[in-house]
């Protein structure tokens, strides 16, 4: 099954900028078989009781978990809780007096839960971390839609790969291009690799074959009669999610996989480069990409998903980092119907 949607996004002032968004969806030829995957008992024989650093923390402080664990212990590990199941994030040997420190993770915006275990069956009561950005967004958490019925997502487990062809675009468009990876990153859990530049500009009828087998974004900016994709509507920029039914995430739910997206960029219109107030490129960059992790439009001002460009600087509000942690790593790896 294909399907394809448009929205526009409007700019009220002299420079008008419309984006939109044409998802497709396909059927694989075996239905997903749902698994459901449940906690790891513990076990433990007697507790540790870790010394946690302040449990909600801005993003990329230092923070560290530290303790004493019993002189049989020959290896301590901090787990996350994903999708029902403990998974291991980092491990170290403790001192000869049972000492250990861990580096708790908080690159990654969002809220999870984290214990420490050791190689003798000791385990830590489970700890809650809310990692908060470096600002106060805007808006109300409940402030985003998804692009189809079923959560679609990309494979976390999986490092994404993305091109650049800046050609046609002004300068600074590579450096606008990782920042807006980068707070993507943060948003999601999800890791970027830029894969460097293309000649490749967007279609319509692109699909995963079209791009690099090390590439599932391609990012462009080119004149409107060199993409089909400008043909879909009178938008002036378009992300096209390509996604696949029949896969499951971690927890068994049904999910559909963002496989590739294309993002083309009309040339001839021009915003200001950055990050800053009002019409940029990087609230552009934001906004596209959210469509290409599954992110519909919103009617809320405050957030990037809003159709219109034009606000204070380019971040995320509330509704969008609540939209792009549903769709994020937190969630576990995306199966087939194979488990792979």
């Amino acid at each position: 099954m294909l399907f394809a949607s448009r929205s526009s996004r409007s700019v009220p002032s002299v420079t008008r900028v419309i984006l939109g968004r044409t998802p497709k969806v396909v059927a694989p030829a075996v239905a997903g078989l749902v698994v459901a995957v449940s906690a790891v008992a513990g076990q433990a024989a007697t507790a540790v009781a870790p010394a946690w650093p302040t449990t909600t923390v801005v993003v990329n402080s230092a923070r560290a978990v530290t303790g004493t664990v019993d002189a049989n212990a020959t290896r301590v590990t901090l787990q996350q809780l994903s999708s029902g199941t403990w998974r291991s994030v980092t491990s170290a040997a403790p001192t000869s007096d049972g000492d250990f420190s861990l580096t708790v993770p908080t690159w990654w915006l969002g809220s999870r839960q984290y214990r420490v275990v050791t190689d003798t069956q000791q385990e830590s009561a489970a700890t809650t971390f809310a990692i908060k950005p470096n600002y106060t967004p805007a808006g109300k958490a409940s402030e985003h839609e998804f692009l189809t019925t079923d959560l679609s997502r990309r494979n976390p487990c999986q490092p994404i790969g993305w091109r650049l062809n800046a050609r046609q675009a002004t300068a600074g468009a590579l450096t606008d291009a990782r920042i807006a990876f980068q707070k993507l990153g943060q948003a999601t859990g999800f890791t970027f690799r830029y894969r460097g530049t293309t000649s490749l500009i967007p279609q319509w009828e692109d699909d995963p074959g079209s791009y690099p087998a090390d590439t599932q974004i391609v990012i462009a900016w080119a004149r409107r009669g060199q993409s089909s994709l400008f043909s879909t509507g009178d938008g002036d920029a378009y992300a096209n999610p390509y996604f696949m039914e029949g896969y499951h995430n971690a927890d068994g739910s049904p999910t559909m996989r963002i496989l590739s997206a294309g993002l083309v960029i009309d040339s001839t219109v021009h915003v200001a480069a950055g990050y800053g107030a009002g019409i940029t490129r990087g609230d552009l960059l934001l906004h596209e990409l959210g469509h290409a992790m599954g992110l519909d439009h919103v009617g809320a001002p405050a957030e990037i998903m809003y159709p219109i460009m034009g606000r204070g600087a380019a971040r995320y509000g509330k509704g969008d980092l609540a939209g792009l942690e549903q769709v994020g790593a937190k969630l576990g790896c995306v199966y087939d119907g194979a488990g792979h």
